[in-house]
């Protein structure tokens, strides 16, 4: 028989979300994000076309542009493409790679059919150009009750991926707090030059939405603050794949969220297994 148990954890309260053991219904792709941002005054990457389906996708227009598919979160699917070569082929600078067009759009197929999602599109965005060099530097804020409790730094120009972390105030966390995957690699801990400009554009999206948590994952030139989408339930903590929350930030986390839930009259929900991220092997 199964045993439940209330959820402690920030990973167990991300656990009872993803497996509807939670109050929230919630589902915000990435147009829905886009018209919250508008909602909060907030700037977003400008939208160059729209497809129904990946087939549709005109590649013929001038690089960078970036493709995105709508109904799926943790950059699943999306391309960065950055160049063309004399050959016809696309430089594809998410995953390091020149592709032809036709072979994007037959692993975007691929995509949608293992992974289907009712209304899914494509979205041709603008390039946004960081305040870095390179690809722009991805700004994941967790804001829980209406303030910022964790923001992670992802950098994707290196190989793996370079992540940073901090708390809601911008001090960096360390390896007592978080541990790195074999997917990733720790890198530089110097808080954002407009971190607080971050923190202050996250809390006000979720404040507008009104939920208990809400993933905030934002772009800057080092002036603007752009929104790119909202998460419901962050993959990086939840799997444990890439990263890893230590037990004491992973339960100071969850009294955050349990302390919200009762401000907010939710139950605390209740867990039938542990989550993927305290499973998760390959982990240092």
């Amino acid at each position: 028989m199964t045993t439940l148990r209330e959820a402690r954890d920030f990973t167990d309260f991300l656990h009872a979300r993803f497996s509807r053991r939670s109050p929230e219904r919630l589902r915000f792709d990435k147009l829905d994000a886009k018209a919250i941002a508008l909602a909060c005054g907030v700037e977003t990457a400008q939208v160059l076309a729209i497809y129904d389906e990946p087939e549709d996708i005109d590649f013929d227009r001038p690089t960078p542009f970036v493709i995105k598919p709508t109904r799926y979160a943790s950059k699943k699917g999306v391309r960065l493409i950055v160049g063309r070569n004399a050959k016809g082929q696309c430089h594809d600078a998410m995953h390091d790679v020149w592709l032809r067009p036709d072979t994007i759009v037959r692993k975007l197929r691929e995509l949608i059919d293992e992974s289907p999602s009712a209304g899914n599109r494509f979205l041709i965005e603008a390039w946004v150009t960081g305040a870095n060099a390179g690809i722009p530097h991805d700004y994941k804020v967790y804001v829980i009750g209406g303030r910022a409790a964790f923001l992670l730094r992802v950098d994707r120009n290196t190989r793996p991926a370079s992540l940073a972390f901090f708390d809601g105030d911008l001090a960096p966390l360390g390896d007592s707090d978080v541990l790195v995957g074999d997917t990733a690699t720790r890198g530089d801990s110097t808080p954002p030059p407009n971190g607080v400009q971050l923190i202050a554009t996250a809390e006000r999206i979720a404040t507008h939405v009104g939920v208990n948590f809400l993933g905030v994952d934002l772009y800057s030139d080092g002036e603007r603050v752009l929104l790119g989408e909202l998460t419901t339930v962050p993959g990086g903590p939840y799997y444990g794949r890439m990263f890893r929350l230590l037990p004491e930030l992973d339960r100071a986390l969850g009294e955050r969220w349990r302390a919200t839930n009762l401000a907010m009259g939710l139950p605390i929900p209740d867990v039938a297994s542990e989550p993927p991220a305290k499973r998760s092997v390959g982990v240092r």
